[in-house]
């Protein structure tokens, strides 16, 4: 029996099979916003043959079969915000000032004979400038907020609704450096730097969509109400 089919949410599946995260990633389908978008839909919408993609999905599911992966809904408020924080915000920390550099660099070196790649290190910087602040309103604010043992609903409500609107700048920008960046694709004559910065650029993409992902579709998804 499949695991996965035509009206599965696409949300829901990501979080069920966490490994299906790079399918959606891999064909710009988005897993992070519209919890109830179908899986049927969403191909739809990107002209995709769904088939084929539920196949893809069922292939990735296959190859994690009985490796343990923690279910952040079975976690506490304090538990998928650490979790959250130590995976998600920790390596964007780190990332962001790597990549700044790199990106820089690349583009630098290579920008006259690919200038899309001027597009892509002001995409990123665009990105950070969104992204950056963002983590340290939900560290000072948010998650304090979500962790009281008094909570104040109208902060809840105000910054939740805040996050929504910043993961939704998020989404834009990062669509925009997919494209601009070739899908993360580094032509034949690249050299070390370039397809450095690809990878490291589709690592940021994916570790991003993921922690969106957890917060608008588990922790948030506690609050809403």
């Amino acid at each position: 029996m499949a695991t996965v089919h035509r009206g599965s949410s696409v949300a829901g599946i990501v979080i069920d099979h966490p490994e299906c995260a790079r399918v959606f990633c891999d064909h710009r389908i988005d897993f992070c916003r519209r919890r109830d978008r179908s899986v049927d839909a969403a191909c739809a919408e990107r002209g995709l043959d769904v088939d084929v993609v539920l196949a893809l999905l069922e292939k990735s599911i296959a190859r994690r079969s009985g490796v343990a992966v923690p279910d952040p809904r079975a976690m506490s408020t304090a538990e998928l915000i650490s979790y959250i924080v130590s995976r998600h915000h920790a390596y964007l920390h780190a990332a962001f000032p790597f990549l700044d550099v790199l990106v820089g660099d690349v583009a630098r070196e290579h920008g006259e004979r690919n200038p899309k790649l001027l597009a892509v290190q002001r995409t990123f910087q665009e990105l950070a400038k969104i992204l950056q602040p963002h983590l340290y309103e939900e560290e000072g604010v948010l998650f304090p907020a979500l962790r009281a043992e008094l909570r104040d609903p109208r902060l809840i409500a105000a910054e939740l609704a805040s996050m929504e609107h910043e993961h939704d700048n998020v989404a834009v920008q990062l669509v925009c450096m997919r494209t601009l960046a070739d899908d993360f694709t580094a032509p034949e004559w690249a050299g070390s730097s370039y397809r450095t910065l690809m990878r490291e650029l589709a690592a940021l993409e994916m570790n991003t969509l993921r922690h969106i992902h957890l917060e608008t579709h588990v922790l948030m998804a506690r609050f809403a109400a």
